[in-house]
C-alpha cells in the first residue's frame, strides 16, 4: 500500500538532504531579521519547514503553491488569513484541481502511488477517497509537525537546563523530540466517539448515544505510567511510549517523518543561535483556536547573533 511505502525507511533516508537543505535556507533567512528584535519562529520558521517537505512527497506542482500555501497558512493559524468553511471549500477546490493535473504527469511522488494503485486495483479505491486521502494527508502530514517544532522551541526555551543537556551532546536532539511529543502533544483531543451502551468510566456514567470528548494528550502527564514528574520536562526520562500519534491500526504513518523534521529543525536552530531566548513567556502566549490541535499562535522569541 502507497501510504506505508510513502514513510518507508527508504524514502525518509532519501528525503533526509532535501529536508536539511530547507532547514539550512529558513536559518539563512532567519540571520538576516534583526537580531535584538521578536520573530515569531511558528510563522518564520516551525511552518515553512513542514509544509515544503509535504508539498515535495505528495507532489505539489510549483506553480500552486503560493495559492495553496497561502490557504493552509489559515488551516495551521499562521499569518493574517483567518480559517473559515468559506475558506476550506477553496482549499478542498485547489487540492482536487492539483490532483486532476497530477493525473496527466506522472511522477515519483503520492499522488502518482496513489493513482496507480487506483487503476491497478480496478478502482477498489473509489476517485471520492483518493481525493479525500490526498486531502487528508497534505493537512494532516504537516499542520502537527508545525505544533511538534513550536511546542519544542517553547519547551527548550523555557528550561535552558534541557537545552545545556543537548547543546553538551549529553543527551541527543531526538530525545527532545520525544520528550516534546508527550509532555506537550501537537494534538490533545480526538474527534466526538459515543458511547454504545451504558457504561461506567473511572466513576463517570455515560448513557448508550451520548458524546465523549477524550485528552489523549493528558496520557503523557499521567503520574501512573510516568511517575509524580509526569507534568516535568526532562529530556533524560526513559523513553517510554506515548500517544501522541496514536495506538494500534490507527497509529500515525508520518511519525517517522515528523520525528526526522523536528529532530533535524530544533538541531539546526538551536546551533545557529545560541543566544536565543523567549521575547514573551510561553504561558502568556495565545492558544491555537481549535479543540484538536495543541500549541500556541505564535512564538516570538530574539535571535540574537549566529553563531560562526
Amino acid at each position: 500500500m502507497p501510504l506505508t511505502t510513502a514513510f518507508s525507511q527508504r524514502r525518509l533516508n532519501g528525503l533526509r538532504p532535501r529536508i536539511e537543505e530547507l532547514t539550512a535556507r529558513l536559518i539563512d533567512r532567519l540571520a538576516e531579521m534583526p537580531p535584538d528584535e521578536p520573530v515569531d519562529l511558528r510563522l518564520e520558521f516551525a511552518y515553512p519547514l513542514p509544509r515544503e517537505v509535504i508539498s515535495e512527497l505528495i507532489g505539489i506542482p510549483p506553480g500552486h503553491q503560493d495559492e495553496l500555501h497561502r490557504l493552509t497558512d489559515a488551516v495551521a493559524q499562521v499569518g493574517d488569513l483567518e480559517d473559515s468553511p468559506g475558506l476550506r471549500k477553496e482549499l478542498r477546490e485547489l487540492l482536487d484541481q492539483i490532483i486532476e493535473e497530477r493525473h496527466d504527469t506522472p511522477g515519483e511522488d503520492l499522488i502518482s502511488d496513489l493513482f496507480a494503485l487506483h487503476e491497478k486495483d480496478g478502482g477498489r479505491l473509489s476517485e471520492d477517497e483518493l481525493f479525500a486521502t490526498i486531502e487528508l494527508l497534505f493537512i494532516a502530514g504537516h499542520v502537527t509537525t508545525v505544533n511538534l517544532i513550536t511546542n519544542a522551541i517553547g519547551a527548550l526555551l523555557t528550561e535552558r537546563g534541557q537545552l545545556d543537556l543537548l547543546r553538551s551532546g549529553q543527551c541527543p536532539y531526538s530525545a527532545a523530540v520525544e520528550e516534546t511529543l508527550r509532555w506537550d502533544s501537537p494534538i490533545a483531543y480526538f474527534p466526538m466517539r459515543y458511547a454504545t451502551r451504558d457504561i461506567e468510566i473511572d466513576g463517570v456514567h455515560l448513557r448508550g448515544g451520548e458524546p465523549v470528548l477524550a485528552c489523549f494528550a493528558s496520557a503523557g502527564r499521567d503520574p501512573h505510567q510516568y511517575g509524580d514528574d509526569a507534568h516535568v520536562f526532562d529530556v533524560t526520562r526513559p523513553q517510554f511510549t506515548h500517544l501522541a500519534f496514536g495506538h494500534g491500526p490507527h497509529f500515525c504513518l508520518g511519525a517517522p517523518l515528523a520525528r526526522l523534521e523536528g529532530e533535524i529543525a530544533i538541531k539546526a536552530l538551536f546551533e545557529a543561535f545560541p543566544g536565543m531566548a523567549l521575547a514573551r513567556p510561553v504561558d502568556e502566549l495565545p492558544p491555537l483556536d481549535t479543540l484538536l490541535g495543541n500549541s500556541t499562535r505564535t512564538m516570538p522569541v530574539l535571535l540574537g547573533p549566529r553563531a560562526r
